[in-house]
């Protein structure tokens, strides 16, 4: 039974119903789920900035003046040059940043973090059981969404552990995520994963107690297992990364080419590099509906100075999270990872994850300080 702060109880709930909503309409794609996690979003915003009463500071240093007198206009001025963007995704990116808020504000129950994790890993389980393959498991959705659901239901347990000061290496859970990106034969996704993986055991290899060591010989038997069945005996792993590479993806159709093809279009002007251009007139939809990468779609959304102004403040982050907790630091790296062959986050509902990180660094830095936030205070 939880004992705590009723409004914290009544968060974690309201936080729990968003994320099994996000998993529903990653399954179904039904507008209706998405149209309710957007309301959920604007919800938050309206308690935190009305209800709330929150009274946000932000210290004008030269940093700051250079953002909110040069980048943030230069980011609109990106937004109706190249039409990306438009009003209503600005209102989608509120939305994402009331859940950030939330999330910020909730001391997220280490037991509730878990559910959102369970419920994917076990449908996924449950239908590659039943199916013997993962090409359908989401609606409209190709494979590589086996992995971006599990680092998005990872992030809320890894989050959770660092507020509840939990010590612990989640071997169990990578273990699960990587077979389950293995069957799936997403290459971006077992990549990603493994680096989370291996970063994890990296940083254990050299504490020198008995009982690491037991769990370190328990986990590298117990990986070098899953590589051996499914690398020699099934030839799935070498297949990914192998001949998979050249295949499937990086071919004339692939990702490689509408990187390639957006860039170059984009570098026909001065205009153009500064401020991008509209992708669906760039890229036929016939060869991809999208870029492909988060950080192209990044500079597609809002230029060079909004991209340079975003990658500078992600790379501070990592350091910030290095400093505070190393194993969410490893998760972030392995979602910035991640996110360079599919898009994660920039008008995505990684957005969620990738403001709440901001607003963490923001508020660890005294950029901004946030009264009412008594939650906060506690978790950093």
């Amino acid at each position: 039974m939880y004992i705590g702060n009723k409004n914290n109880l009544l968060k974690n709930i309201y936080l729990l119903l968003y994320f099994v909503i996000f998993f529903l309409n990653i399954i179904y794609r039904v507008s209706f789920f998405k149209y309710i996690l957007y309301l959920l979003g604007l919800t938050s915003v309206f308690y935190f900035f009305f209800y709330e009463l929150i009274k946000i500071e932000t210290k004008f240093k030269s940093k700051s003046l250079l953002f909110f007198f040069l980048i943030f206009p230069t980011m609109i001025l990106a937004m109706f040059y190249n039409h990306n963007l438009s009003i209503a995704s600005y209102v989608i990116l509120i939305s994402y940043l009331g859940i950030a808020f939330l999330m910020l504000n909730t001391i997220i129950i280490p037991e509730f973090s878990y559910i959102p994790f369970i419920i994917n890993t076990g449908y996924l389980c449950i239908y590659y059981l039943k199916n013997n393959t993962m090409y359908a498991a989401f609606a409209e959705q190709s494979v590589n969404y086996v992995s971006v659901t599990i680092l998005y239901t990872l992030i809320l347990i890894y989050i959770s552990q660092y507020q509840n000061r939990i010590k612990t290496d989640n071997y169990l859970l990578l273990i699960l995520s990587i077979f389950l990106c293995i069957v799936a034969g997403g290459r971006g996704g077992l990549l990603s994963v493994a680096f989370l993986f291996l970063l994890t055991f990296l940083k254990n290899l050299f504490v020198k107690t008995k009982k690491n060591l037991i769990i370190n010989v328990i986990v590298f038997t117990g990986m070098v297992l899953i590589f051996v069945y499914y690398g020699i005996i099934k030839g799935n792993i070498f297949a990914l990364l192998g001949s998979g590479f050249s295949e499937r993806g990086m071919d004339s159709n692939g990702r490689s080419f509408v990187w390639g093809l957006y860039l170059i279009q984009c570098l026909t002007s001065i205009k153009n590099i500064f401020f991008a251009i509209n992708i669906q007139n760039a890229i036929p939809i016939e060869i991809f509906p999208h870029l492909h990468s988060s950080y192209l779609t990044l500079y597609a959304d809002f230029g060079l100075l909004g991209f340079l102004c975003i990658i500078i403040l992600l790379i501070k982050i990592f350091f910030l999270l290095f400093k505070i907790d190393k194993n969410l630091s490893f998760l972030y790296l392995a979602i910035l990872e991640r996110a360079v062959t599919d898009i994660l986050f920039s008008n995505f509902a990684g957005d969620v994850f990738i403001l709440y990180f901001i607003l963490l660094y923001c508020i660890s830095y005294r950029i901004i300080k946030i009264r009412n936030f008594g939650l906060i205070r506690k978790s950093i």
